[in-house]
């Protein structure tokens, strides 16, 4: 089933082959099939998504302006999309972005296990700090929020905007690709993240205003402070940022 959401509270839809078109319709409910939900520039609905019985189901943000936010609540639920979608959704598992500007959240205090597997793109497990299985797949959102929970991040790519990890629990970040990290920065930078492993490979590079350093005697870990503090190891190369060091 292919629904386009057009308008506010309407568009049309392809339900097993039949065109129809909806107008004053708040939420949509899928089926059996697997569901394509896609906003258009003006689409919006003052309800909710239920992609029901399938486990392919998924929503297009793509076409929408700006900053928005997919706000997930659980391995099944989310809260909202800022701007598009008042009500939340449920049972929908993939979600594509404009790669321009959205963001992909845990609006909870569950703790949670984000990939990062292709430019901008990968997956996040629930209720877990050590990827097992996706819950949800991403494609094309420039950052990542964390929740109040514990949230780790593997970083086997990049993202062109920031890792958050939103305070709470004790937040990490692992990178396996030698890719530059920026305090409190853009073009995968990390912010409200506790603990940093480079994994032997690539620069980390201090935020905007003063970083206080603190290297170990083996010259590859140590601390560094702006604002809050980053516990980073396996990191061979650091860089002062524009601010004082």
């Amino acid at each position: 089933n292919t629904w386009s959401i057009t308008g506010a509270n309407s568009g049309a839809a392809s339900l097993s082959g039949d065109a129809v078109t909806f107008t004053n319709f708040a939420s949509l409910t899928g089926n059996a099939n697997t569901d394509v939900f896609s906003f258009g520039a003006s689409g919006s609905l003052s309800g909710t998504i239920d992609g029901a019985g399938n486990t392919g189901d998924s929503i297009n943000i793509a076409a929408v302006a700006g900053a928005n936010t997919v706000n997930v609540t659980s391995a099944t639920t989310g809260s909202s999309i800022s701007g598009i979608l008042t009500n939340g959704f449920s049972n929908v598992e993939l979600f594509t972005g404009d790669n321009t500007a959205d963001i992909f959240v845990n609006n909870s205090a569950i703790n949670s296990a984000f990939r990062i597997t292709g430019p901008n793109d990968g997956d996040v497990d629930f209720g877990v700090t050590v990827f097992a299985a996706a819950d949800y797949t991403y494609t094309d959102f420039i950052s990542l929020t964390g929740g109040t929970g514990v949230d780790s991040f593997a970083m086997g790519n990049t993202l062109s905007g920031l890792i958050d990890g939103a305070g709470g629990g004790t937040d990490s970040a692992s990178f396996t690709a030698g890719q530059t990290v920026t305090l409190n920065g853009i073009n995968t930078g990390i912010s409200n993240i506790e603990t940093l492993n480079m994994n032997g490979a690539g620069v980390l590079v201090g935020g905007t205003g003063a970083n206080t350093w603190l290297l170990d005697t083996a010259g590859t870990g140590g601390q560094v402070t702006n604002g809050a503090t980053v516990t980073f190891t396996n990191t061979p190369t650091i860089q002062t940022g524009i601010g004082t060091d």
